[in-house]
């Protein structure tokens, strides 16, 4: 087991250094595939919360509600999300959505507070 100091270190890098999130059509390995290829949405400085347990072994940031994303030229369906360093062009995380969402350009897209989860047990 990893212990909860190591996994919040983790956690604590993707808080402190995410300075945007993308909604993706499909999950990125890159940062260009996130922030370019797969694109279709994003938030500028989203709020996430210091690490703190998740249930069982699980570690966690939470990712605080969206109501103000911005939406791409054409929109699109999003499957994953991914956290990013802009600045930097890091790709920090990427996980899947729980149901895919469609996209309109003519609207903001809004999501309810996620967490981001670390498993402690390998």
């Amino acid at each position: 087991m990893i212990r909860s100091s190591s996994l919040d270190l983790v956690l604590a890098d993707i808080r402190t250094n995410t300075d945007r999130i993308y909604l993706c059509s499909q999950a990125p390995t890159t940062f260009t595939e996130a922030s370019a290829t797969y694109d279709v949405g994003y938030k500028a400085s989203p709020t996430i919360n210091a690490p703190e347990a998740g249930s069982g072994s699980q570690r966690k940031i939470v990712c605080a509600a969206i109501t103000d994303g911005v939406v791409n030229s054409g929109g699109g369906t999003a499957t994953h999300y991914a956290l990013v360093n802009q600045a930097g062009s890091v790709l920090l995380a990427v996980h899947a959505l729980a149901a895919s969402k469609a996209l309109v350009d003519t609207d903001p897209w809004t999501c309810a507070a996620f967490d981001a989860v670390i498993i402690g047990e390998v």
